[in-house]
């Protein structure tokens, strides 16, 4: 990792490489706009480019020029002449009293109009009754009804080509989240990535179709974040026709995202009428909570039992079980009383001491040829993470949409494992030999430092993942592993709180520590139920603290 800062013009170099990029991977995709947009900007010269780079990467398209001032853009009007010029930048748009409430701090406000007792948000709710129509700025504040405050006339500039701005970084990043800043992270040695093979089959966006699809999806998004209008957002969702599959999964989880909303407001119909025709995960679910709600308990029954029968995750499975009695015995069915799973368990009285239950805990049970190490997930997630590493960063399409990505975009969903049955095929091959423990050090130190978000190189040292190695065996490792597959994001956590390594013995055994008044959770229960049939040690380790 190095200190050294990013020289003056970092941000204008890495957008040059975006737009560069993006050109040589999609540029089949793009508009004759669009592609112009790329070489007028390129034939600029370099302080408006500065200056249009700085303004793209902040909120909004309207900027105060007073409040505009970069140490290597000094001449502020040389920079914004060529924009005005092409009409990327303007000085007569038409804003609207929230623009202008959004523009001014309160002083300038009360300058401008007079001290107001109230929020600013109430000011602004009065304001616009009388004032709704929008004007060009500079008519806001010479006009005959309003005072003159000539410090504010001629000082908003606005950005007129972020819709073009927008197309090549939504290309880049997949989203409309990341920014420029990634690169000068990666740059500085502060986050390093995998390399991934970006060939053109591998693509994310294949058609001009994503891309409008998204661009699409992202305006009902802001339907609901700017309005919360749940049927404007329904109207404006993209069909699913010629769609790239990892666009329709994030169609899909808006979708069940708006029907959550819809239920939440007692809309029961319109909310089961989203989830039927929703793949989300957490949909299934949700149909039958809903159904039961508008007393059409049959179906939710039938319903339940199909899902209990081929859940989609064992934390949908878990939650149907738990509904099905009080479904039963609305319908006059006798239920089938449940049997619960009672880990194995223990009480140790320690003296209370100033870290935590878990170091305490260690401590107690730690041998030199016996050792206890705190781990919780990360050991497991750990071992996953370079077990699978080859599969997980593979160029699958709509997995990877730039080089600073720490994961795959469809990690944690259900068609992870079936887009890289071979990948992973081969990766399992590996658990059959002998030689996985070397292979597996050997990515360690190959692979440490760069972004994941499975192994924790801060948490996972390499003597520990050694001890690991030598004392599970592979057999447990295969059904632990098979079990994070099927619902990763679930299956990632849970895992007791210790492991203590017996290597002479060559196994190991887990430690779930709950200290006074802690309970076990779902998950945690599941993963201790596994480890019962599985037959690995595991158990529940209740504290008690030395009365004083």
């Amino acid at each position: 990792m190095t200190s050294e800062k990013p020289e003056p013009l970092y941000y204008l170099h890495n957008y040059r490489t975006l737009l560069a990029w993006v050109r040589s991977r999609y540029g089949d995709l793009l508009s004759e706009a669009e592609i112009a947009y790329a070489d007028q900007f390129l034939e600029l010269p370099e302080p408006a480019q500065a200056l249009l780079t700085r303004l793209i990467t902040r909120k909004g398209e309207l900027f105060r020029l007073s409040k505009l001032a970069y140490q290597e853009i000094p001449d502020l009007p040389r920079a914004i002449a060529p924009l005005q010029q092409l009409g990327w930048l303007t000085r007569s748009r038409m804003v609207s009293a929230s623009d202008i409430f959004g523009l001014l701090s309160r002083a300038e406000l009360t300058s401008w109009l007079g001290k107001y007792a109230g929020t600013k948000a109430a000011w602004l709710a009065e304001f616009a009754q009388v004032e709704a129509e929008d004007r060009p700025w500079d008519d806001w504040f010479s006009g005959a009804s309003l005072p003159c405050n000539q410090q504010l006339v001629g000082d908003l500039v606005a950005v007129t080509i972020m819709p073009f701005s927008d197309v090549y970084c939504l290309l880049f990043f997949g989203n409309h989240y990341q920014a420029l800043s990634e690169f000068v992270l990666a740059e500085l040695g502060i986050f390093q990535y995998e390399q991934v093979g970006f060939s053109h089959a591998c693509r994310s966006f294949t058609s001009r179709v994503d891309l409008d699809a998204y661009r699409q999806l992202q305006g009902a998004r802001e339907d609901v974040e700017r309005d919360d209008d749940v049927a404007a957002a329904l109207l404006n969702m993209p069909a699913a026709v010629g769609v790239s599959a990892w666009l329709i999964r994030r169609m899909q989880k808006f979708s069940f995202h708006l029907g959550v909303k819809l239920e939440q407001r007692g809309d029961y119909e319109a909310a089961l009428a989203v989830y039927s025709t929703c793949e989300f995960i957490e949909a299934r679910a949700r149909r039958v909570r809903v159904l039961e709600k508008l007393s059409r308990r049959q179906e939710a029954l039938a319903l339940l039992n199909d899902a209990i029968a081929a859940p989609h995750s064992e934390a949908e499975r878990q939650q149907l079980l738990r509904a099905r009695p009080r479904l039963q015995r609305a319908l006059n069915i006798i239920p089938e009383k449940p049997v619960a799973f009672s880990p194995a368990s223990s009480v140790l009285t320690l003296d209370l001491a100033d870290n935590r239950v878990e170091q305490a805990v260690a401590a107690h049970f730690h041998l030199a040829a016996e050792p206890v190490c705190w781990t919780e997930n990360s050991l497991w997630t750990g071992l996953f993470g370079l077990f699978f590493w080859p599969a997980i960063y593979a160029p699958i399409p709509g997995a990877f949409f730039n080089p600073f990505q720490a994961r795959p975009k469809d990690l944690y969903h259900q068609s992870f494992a079936s887009s890289r049955a071979d990948m992973l095929r081969d990766c399992w091959r590996l658990l059959d030999t002998s030689d996985y423990p070397r292979v597996l050090l050997q990515r360690y130190r190959e692979k440490q430092g760069l972004q994941s978000p499975l192994v924790n190189w801060n948490q996972l040292s390499e003597d520990q993942l050694a001890l690991a190695l030598a004392c599970i065996a592979p057999e447990f490792l295969t059904a632990i592993f098979k079990r994070m597959l099927f619902d990763l994001k679930a299956n990632s956590s849970g895992f007791p709180d210790l492991i203590q390594f017996y290597p002479a013995q060559q196994r190991f055994r887990l430690i779930e520590v709950k200290g006074p008044g802690d309970k076990l959770q779902d998950n945690q229960l599941r993963w201790l139920e596994f480890f019962d049939l599985q037959g690995i040690a595991a158990e529940v380790c209740y504290v008690r603290w030395t009365p004083t």
